[in-house]
């Protein structure tokens, strides 16, 4: 027996809202999982501020070259040779801390 327009119009109407809901959830899924292998580690980032929060000196040279590259790496600009040398020199401050 033929299906009624009614009939017809409720089952795409239905396909199509099913369609819907499985497609966003494989693109949210998909989207996710390329955000967890391009995104940088929040904690890495981290490390690095601290690192340069230290009172800079022969010992911490290496590490605070590290972190001035590890940041270098994250911001969409990049800093300059003027600003990776002088966040070599200072001391960050640090929150609560005057």
């Amino acid at each position: 027996m033929a299906m009624g327009f009614l009939q017809a119009t409720g089952v795409g109407a239905i396909s199509g809202i099913l369609g819907g809901a499985v497609g966003a959830a494989i693109v949210s899924g998909a989207f996710g999982l390329v955000t967890k292998f391009v995104e940088p580690d929040p904690k890495v980032t981290d490390l690095a501020i601290t690192i340069l929060q230290i009172k800079p000196d022969d010992n911490t040279k290496h590490l605070r070259s590290w972190a001035v590259e590890t940041l270098n790496g994250r911001v969409k600009s990049g800093f300059t040779q003027d600003q990776k040398t002088e966040l070599m020199k200072l001391e960050l401050p640090r929150a609560g801390r005057s």
